[in-house]
């Protein structure tokens, strides 16, 4: 079991009006820079893996995936120049009066929260390589996995992860601390529908994309907990994001 929370910054958005037209939002009326999405997610899988040669390992996953998510989304409140550029000053300050007597103010800055439930499944591969030096230790361990929305029949694109990292191993503890870089090589998106909205009088399905740099900070460390546990937690930090991760496992 692992649960995983990460920040991201730097998203963008695009919102289907009833599947019927699609209106790009990137930068004109949301803010990519200053918007933030939080994510908690839980997974449980199922990991078989053999040892090629002492120093090689390779391994399969299986498993689900439950994400929680807000986005937090800067809305501009340009939409008054576009009010004014079609109807003038004085129009486009009676259009956004009306707009926002019907409980939806367009023409000012605010910050929209778009909460987001999603459950996947999800499959991968991968591999480590590693060296020792008497306590210390060096390696690279590289996944490459897909996930299914639950309920959807396609798998995304496959999303790369490589961990190189450099450890020191406390003997008497059983615990392992490590400290390195994560590279995430993906391109996330969250779609949903929001449903019917009254004061709108239509339904509005958006998706959200996470514009990500690549690398991240990395330190951790590992615990043996008897012959069949072990408790692994990882904390990365990055230009775009940054994440908690607590794994529990079980090993047969």
């Amino acid at each position: 079991m692992s649960i995983d929370k990460a920040r991201y910054q730097g998203f963008s958005f695009t919102i289907n009006y009833r599947h019927i037209c699609t209106v790009n939002l990137v930068d004109e009326f949301f803010d990519p820079s200053s918007s933030i999405g939080t994510v908690n997610a839980e997974s449980y899988t199922l990991r078989a893996d053999v040892n090629i040669l002492p120093f090689w390992n390779v391994y399969g996953v299986l498993g689900k995936v439950n994400v929680d998510a807000v986005v937090d989304a800067q809305y501009t409140g340009k939409m008054k120049d576009v009010f004014e550029d079609k109807l003038g000053v004085v129009g486009g300050k009676l259009a956004c009066k009306a707009v926002a007597s019907q409980g939806v103010d367009l023409c000012s800055p605010a910050e929209v929260s778009v909460p987001l439930h999603l459950n996947y499944d999800v499959v991968g591969l991968g591999t480590t390589l590693s060296v020792g030096y008497k306590e210390f230790f060096a390696s690279v361990t590289a996944t490459y996995s897909q996930t299914r929305l639950e309920g959807q029949d396609d798998w995304s694109d496959g999303v790369l992860s490589i961990q190189p990292m450099l450890g020191y191993q406390f003997l008497d503890y059983r615990a392992p601390v490590f400290i390195g870089a994560e590279y995430q090589g993906l391109k996330p998106k969250m779609t949903g529908n929001l449903g019917y909205i009254d004061a709108l009088g239509r339904d509005f399905t958006y998706d959200v994309g996470v514009e990500l740099k690549e690398w991240a900070y990395l330190v951790g460390f590992n615990k043996q907990i008897g012959k069949n546990y072990n408790i692994t937690a990882l904390f990365n930090k990055g230009e775009t994001r940054s994440s908690f991760t607590i794994n529990f496992g079980y090993r047969f």
